[in-house]
Formats: structure tokens, C-alpha cells, sequence
């Protein structure tokens, strides 16, 4: 949700037989710099400190609102709850209904285009603490449109590791099969834990020194 860069980088060269580490660390550092502004929560930020640096006030304000933005899940939440209400006008089953159902309603209501997957944020073979489950039952928390997220077909097979493809290391399984709304569900749980942390080591003032 940030703004995109004030002046363009040109793109990195492409990567040759002859580059050595040094071309390469630097290659990746391009790249970085390039994607950084669009990425959430640390785009607005980065554009923030530059703004404010640079004393253009106004700009480090926006850039501080999308910050703030990105580390509220207002917005997803806002999605989901249009979601829901968009299933209660036309169900003829439960809102909690089997994964099968929940899958087709969300694809028919979302429109979602060939080529792509309505993913299970939390798998019905289970996740952790969570236990496997039927995907034909009723009632399951999981089955939630809250806990679904769109992904194109070759993404969602990485995740999984299913139907031949090469599964995605335990980061980037977790970044793709995660929604927007859990990402800024933790984003925002993450900071405010670290702001009653700082809150609280911070000393507290002397009342012989403060000023009367």
C-alpha cells in the first residue's frame, strides 16, 4: 500500500556466466531496492524515514496512514465481512459449510478466473495443533471464508507439494498460503506487543525531578 518510487532504478542486468559473487550481492541489492517500496508494511516505513529525512512532511504523513494501514486488519476484514454477506443472500446450505461448497461459492462469488485455486489457509490434513478434519463436514472454523485465499494453480501446487511440483521451503510456504487478513492480523499483533514492550522498559519519570 505504498506510494511507488519517486524515480524509477533501471532494472538490474541479467546475471552472466562470467559474474562474480561481488556482481552478484550487488544484482540482489538492485533487486531489492526495487521491490521494497511495494512491499507491505516496509515500503511505507522505508518511504516514511526517506520523507521525512529529505523534510517533506506531507509525503512522510501518507506514507505514515498507509503504514498504519498495513498494520491494521481492517481492511481484509472489511473484504471477508462482504464476502459473508454476499454468501447469506444466495446459501442454501451453512455459512460453515464442507470445503467442496465453500471452494465453489467463493469461486462463483469472487470470480475467480481460470488457472487459479481457492486455497485453504488452514489445510484440512491439518496444521500443526490443529487436527485433520473431513472435508465433507459441516460446522468446521476452517471452512470460513476468512480462512481462503485465491492463488494461480502453480502457486498452490507449491504449497502443497502436490501433482509433481517442487514444494516451497517453509518461509515462502507460509507467505503464499497465508491471506491478507492473517498477514495483517500478525503485522498488527506483532507491533502492538512491541510497543507495550518498549512502554514498558522504558523507565518510569522521578517524581523529585520532575518539574512542578
Amino acid at each position: 500500500m505504498s506510494m511507488p518510487p519517486r524515480q524509477p532504478r533501471p532494472r538490474a542486468p541479467v546475471p552472466t556466466d562470467d559474474w562474480t559473487y561481488e556482481d552478484y550481492a550487488q544484482y540482489a541489492l538492485d533487486a531489492a531496492r526495487e521491490v521494497v517500496p511495494y512491499v507491505p508494511v516496509v515500503g511505507p516505513a522505508s518511504d516514511m524515514v526517506s520523507d521525512l529525512r529529505e523534510g517533506d512532511y506531507a509525503s512522510a504523513a501518507f506514507n505514515g496512514a498507509m503504514l498504519a494501514a498495513d498494520l491494521s486488519p481492517i481492511g481484509p476484514a472489511t473484504k471477508v465481512l462482504k464476502l459473508i454477506r454476499a454468501i447469506k443472500k444466495t446459501a442454501r446450505a451453512p455459512l460453515l459449510a464442507s470445503a467442496a461448497t465453500q471452494r465453489a461459492r467463493i469461486r462463483r462469488i469472487a470470480e475467480v478466473p481460470p488457472g487459479y485455486a481457492v486455497h485453504h489457509t488452514i489445510p484440512m490434513k491439518g496444521l500443526g495443533p490443529i487436527p485433520k478434519a473431513d472435508s465433507r463436514a459441516q460446522g468446521l472454523w476452517r471452512n470460513n471464508p476468512a480462512f481462503f485465499k485465491i492463488l494461480p494453480e502453480a502457486t498452490h501446487r507449491r504449497v502443497h507439494g502436490n501433482f509433481g511440483a517442487e514444494p516451497y521451503d517453509p518461509l515462502r510456504r507460509i507467505w503464499h498460503g497465508t491471506n491478507a487478513l492473517q498477514k495483517s492480523a500478525a503485522a498488527f499483533a506483532t507491533s502492538r506487543v512491541a510497543d507495550t514492550a518498549e512502554n514498558l522498559a522504558r523507565p518510569f519519570p522521578d517524581e523529585s525531578t520532575r518539574k512542578r
